[in-house]
């Protein structure tokens, strides 16, 4: 029986994809999210102390990956176990494509429980090589953001991190810091999807460059981000 080929389940996921802006005016260089003029951050990464992540791709509110990282946690049994296939493909090819990008091998691969589970590790347990190297944290509080503990023995490991989506980044911030606790060697935490509402005030000239281009597997926001063109203002003469 021959194995299922990742790319087969990658094209049925690939039109919700969307690449990642270049760390530049009007983006934000620590989530490529939007920023407001003037600032390199964007207000929730500059004033929480928002760990720098590697989005697979932007994941547009109410698109279609966006639907892809709810079903494969929340839908029928059927769209769990479909698009679970789809979003494992994506990374098992994305990991392979990008190795250097996120800063080379990895020993361990530690993924970012949520209050009532740790749903990524669905998608991990689809792909053997990270699965056989899991290592999992324990959340150690049930308050808002959470909190985490990382096993001692993940001190000089290279770690790979890895969360489903990026919303405001005060999930994997923690997970991050668990892991800095113990010593671990981080590489650039990676995320399938960066949640995304082009219709807010600092998004919508991001979201306007990013419809123009397509997402490509050998592209990602270190390799190869879009380079939307945004120029600064000018500065004002007093």
């Amino acid at each position: 029986m021959t194995k299922p080929d990742p790319k087969h389940y990658l094209e049925r996921l690939k039109p919700g994809l969307v690449p990642i802006a270049d760390a530049q005016h009007l983006v934000c260089s620590t989530c490529r999210s939007g920023a407001k003029s003037g600032y390199e951050r964007c207000y929730q990464c500059e004033n929480e102390g928002i760990v720098k992540v590697l989005p697979i791709s932007m994941s547009i509110h109410g698109g279609a990956l966006h639907q892809s990282l709810r079903k494969y946690k929340d839908g029928d049994t059927q769209q769990k176990k479909d698009y679970t296939l789809q979003l494992a493909a994506l990374l098992l090819l994305f990991l392979h494509s990008h190795r250097e990008c996120i800063g080379g091998q990895y020993d361990k691969v530690v993924t970012v429980p949520s209050s009532r589970r740790d749903a990524v590790m669905g998608i991990v347990n689809r792909l053997p090589k990270l699965r056989d190297r899991h290592v999992a944290l324990t959340r150690t509080g049930t308050g808002a953001p959470p909190t985490y503990k990382a096993p001692a023995k993940l001190q000089a490991k290279r770690v790979l991190l890895l969360d489903d989506t990026f919303t405001k980044g005060t999930s994997i911030t923690p997970a991050h810091a668990a892991l800095m606790k113990v010593e671990a060697d981080i590489l650039l935490p990676v995320v399938i999807g960066h949640h995304f509402h082009p219709d807010y005030e600092t998004s919508r000239q991001l979201a306007a460059c990013l419809r123009k281009h397509t997402w490509q597997l050998d592209h990602c926001g270190v390799c190869g981000p879009v380079n939307c063109g945004h120029d600064p203002e000018p500065q004002r003469l007093l």
